[in-house]
Formats: structure tokens, sequence, C-alpha cells
């Protein structure tokens, strides 16, 4: 798609249909890049502009993308090869879970609403959730992240729970985790590579190196 098509089909939150992997190949500027796909990563551009950068800059040019796998790579690696202090940035982006007036974007509220945590709480649920998430916060000095597809408001507070009592090293890492996995989710709502549903799981070789690329 050009960019005069795309400003009619998609806002950077929202997209009516799935592009085919033919048309991001078609892309030939980072603003359609950008546009597309900054979404991905809570207020944080840098995100796709490094994978933007990883795929046009390479010895070998803008190369075909061969699946959805391939296209996340690039995501995965300038995700995950990232300073500290971005990363912890991009963490640190992130609403608490079940905390409505934090959260700023479309998918965040999509993803929580569909996990029961915007409309299926009781008051006392909801008041213990923030609790725990407050508690988690002041330990770690940033906030509890999960994937919520497939989780309910029980399996939530259960990882909560648990992870609460982990070494802020293993929480920093287990949260880079999750974003990628919420990315990853985001990422098959906006593509079709015509072999991978939405509801397929996260690649398990994260992040990849980019000799694989």
């Amino acid at each position: 798609l050009r960019r005069s098509e795309q400003n009619e089909e998609m806002t950077t939150s929202t997209l009516p249909r799935r592009l085919a992997l033919e048309e991001v190949n078609a892309f030939d500027s980072a603003e359609d890049f950008h546009r597309l796909f900054d979404s991905l990563f809570e207020h944080s551009p840098w995100v796709t502009e490094g994978a933007w950068q990883l795929w046009t800059t390479g010895s070998n040019g803008q190369v075909p993308l061969r699946s959805a796998v391939h296209l996340w790579s690039l995501f995965s690696v300038a995700l995950y090869g990232a300073s500290k202090e971005d990363q912890m940035r991009l963490i640190r982006a992130h609403p608490s879970l079940g905390d409505v007036a934090r959260i700023a974007t479309d998918e965040s509220r999509s993803e929580q609403r569909g996990a029961g945590l915007l409309s299926n709480l009781t008051p006392e649920e909801h008041a213990e959730l923030l609790r725990l998430n407050g508690a988690y916060s002041s330990k770690h000095a940033f906030p509890f992240i999960l994937a919520v597809k497939g989780h309910d408001k029980h399996s939530i507070v259960a990882h909560l729970r648990r992870r609460a009592e982990n070494a802020t090293e293993i929480e920093f890492d287990e949260a880079l985790d999750q974003i990628a996995r919420i990315g990853w989710f985001r990422l098959l709502d906006k593509i079709d590579d015509g072999r991978t549903p939405p509801s397929t799981q996260p690649p398990t070789s994260l992040p990849p190196t980019k000799a694989g690329l």
C-alpha cells in the first residue's frame, strides 16, 4: 500500500484488516513501516526504527520478508539488543494491569478487556489487583507485565502473586519476554503471511541472532 491508501485504511492503533506480507514488502519508506508497527510496543517507536534499520541497511538491502517469524525477528533483535536504559523505559511505559486511568492505547485496552480486567472484576477484586500491582511496582520499580492473551483474572492474579517474589533481575528479563509476547500477538493482528494464524504462539527461539535474519 502507498501512504495515501494507508492513511484511509489504518491508524497507528487500528487496522481494519490484516495486511498481506507482500504489501509490507512493498513499503518504500520508514514512515509506512512506523505507521503500521509503532503500536506493537507501548510508546516506544525506537523498536520499530531498529527493526526498519535492520531490514533496510543490511548488506543485501531490503530483502523480501518470508514469513511472520522472519518479520518478527527484526523486532526481536531490536528489542533484545537495546541498551538496558531503553529497555527499562519500554517496561515502564506499560500500564499496570487493571489500572483503567493509565491505559493509553487501544491495544492495551482491548487486551485487558479480553482478559476480563476492565469489566469482570468485583470492586474487591479490582482493589486487590491494584494493591498487588502497587506492591510489585514498589519492590521492582517497574510495573508487572504479562501478555494476557489466553489468561483470565484468576490466572493473572496467580502469576502476579508468584512473580512478586522473584528477584528484580529475573523480573526485568521476564518483563522483556512478556513484552515480546505482546508484540508478537499484536503483529499477527496486523499482518497475514498466509500460514500463521493470529492465535499462533510466539517463536520459542527468542531472541534470534542477527545471523538468522
